[in-house]
């Protein structure tokens, strides 16, 4: 099945070669040499439309396309951090590891997810690519740390470099767009009650209930952004809480953060470990444009069988069915053959017949059936070599025969080109391919044709020396 034509870049000369490319593969000796085809007429005409189209969508803003992701129900990937295992070499002047503890691999920063105390060998722990910017301690005091009026009492947040205070008006479904670097799991808040005081903010939607609950805000996973009440989740929180803070804040350097094993991490009191194995999972945060195009390209999947390059599509798709190939066409009579190859053992007819059923045009019938299969001979007369050599020959031949398409067409050329760029023997003066089924397949003029529900095999393989 031919390649699809990409028309996703380029201005109108690059659109209209690669729609003369396009059928020029589809219809061998094509060119578009006669201005006058109507063939021409309809690429000049196509790529001419798909330019202008592309004018006006390049003047859609990110609002625009964040809008179309939401109505297509995609969403976009926030940062996610990066995990390992650390094998602590030395604790320090403490010997003490606490939860949440930095360790830096160069000017990547670790903290470790559990506390640990070392008692003279080595021990495991495990580590995130992440920094806690900001964080509440109700019992912690220190020259790092200010003290803030909360509601039931004092607590203390660690300042930042820069503290960080998100302005808000009270304005129902206002935005505060997180930076992409932010982890949202974990996520807590304080919300500042006029001028007397904080406390913290609900974040996650409460429980489906009749009415919503006090003021709060939720995560957007679409923005990657703060929303704050707006009448579903959370109430409006009143205007004179007119400040948020992080209560905890993460973030997290995302796929810089997927070091190999055996790095280095140094912590700030002299701690030392290393990697026992590569950190893995970090992500970068997804564009809108990313998550857009990714959308629209799941939407290619067909849902539907209408032409039989569709229904090859979802037979490889059935679940549980283990479909190697397929390959889908129209008998005699109209109806539509399926031919399904497994990959280990015998199809299950009836779970593919199932899963396509309900997805096929009304009125459509449809024969599900196992290739057929036809064992073919094979000739060699090659070059001087080892047993070794012609053994490889062997195998190489009869991988490339299994490899034909459902109801393919053997060109001895094709193998013998194969054959030579597998390597093994200095030259092939000559190959013979015979099916011994002549209902299955056909020779003739250097090739085999066989029937269009037909597997190859390779049965018998003679390697003479010329």
């Amino acid at each position: 099945m031919p390649e699809p034509i990409g028309l996703d870049e380029g201005g109108y000369d690059a659109l209209y070669q690669a729609l003369v490319q396009g059928v020029s593969a589809r219809v061998p000796g094509w060119t578009d040499a006669y201005a006058a085809s109507p063939t021409v007429t309809f690429a000049e005409t196509m790529a001419w439309l798909i330019d202008m189209q592309r004018f006006y969508i390049d003047r859609i803003t990110e609002e625009h396309r964040l809008c179309l992701l939401r109505l297509l129900g995609g969403r976009l990937t926030a940062a996610r951090a990066a995990h390992g295992v650390m094998r602590l070499d030395s604790a320090g002047r403490c010997g003490v590891l606490s939860r949440g503890t930095l360790f830096y691999a160069g000017e990547i920063p670790f903290e470790t997810d559990a506390a640990l105390t070392l008692r003279g060998e080595a021990a495991l722990v495990p580590v995130t690519q992440c920094r806690t910017e900001a964080t509440c301690e109700a019992d912690y005091g220190g020259a790092d740390w200010e003290a803030l009026p909360w509601q039931g009492g004092v607590c203390r947040v660690r300042r930042c470099a820069e503290p960080t205070v998100w302005q808000t008006d009270g304005a129902a479904g206002q935005i505060i767009q997180l930076e992409k670097d932010v982890l949202p799991a974990g996520l807590r808040l304080l919300v500042a009650e006029g001028e007397t005081g904080w406390r913290e903010l609900p974040l996650d939607p409460p429980v489906q209930t009749d009415q919503p609950t006090g003021p709060g805000c939720r995560y957007d996973p679409l923005r990657h952004a703060l929303v704050l009440g707006d009448g579903r989740d959370f109430l409006i929180p009143p205007a004179r809480r007119h400040g948020l803070r992080p209560l905890v804040l993460r973030r997290s350097l995302g796929a810089a953060g997927n070091l190999p094993a055996g790095a280095a991490l140094t912590g700030a009191d002299g701690a030392r470990g290393t990697l026992v194995k590569d950190a893995c999972g970090g992500r970068n945060a997804g564009t809108v444009r990313e998550a857009l195009q990714a959308r629209l390209k799941a939407l290619e999947q067909p849902l539907r069988a209408v032409t039989a390059a569709d229904i090859e599509r979802l037979l490889l798709r059935a679940p549980g069915a283990a479909v190697r190939r397929a390959r889908a066409y129209e008998a005699a009579d109209h109806t539509v053959c399926a031919v399904v190859e497994a990959v280990n053992g015998a199809v299950d007819v009836e779970r593919v017949r199932r899963y396509l059923a309900p997805r096929m045009v009304l009125g459509t019938r449809v024969q599900i059936s196992a290739p057929r299969v036809l064992t073919v001979d094979l000739r060699m007369c090659v070059a001087a070599g080892t047993s070794a050599q012609k053994q490889a020959l062997r195998q190489a031949a009869g991988d490339w025969i299994a490899r034909t398409p459902i109801g393919g067409t053997l060109e001895q050329a094709a193998l013998v080109h194969a054959l030579e760029a597998a390597g093994g023997v200095e030259r092939i003066d000559a190959v013979a391919i015979t099916p011994r089924d002549g209902a299955l397949g056909r020779a003739y003029g250097g090739r085999v044709e066989t029937a269009p529900d037909v597997v190859c095999r390779l049965g018998a393989c003679e390697i003479e020396e010329g």
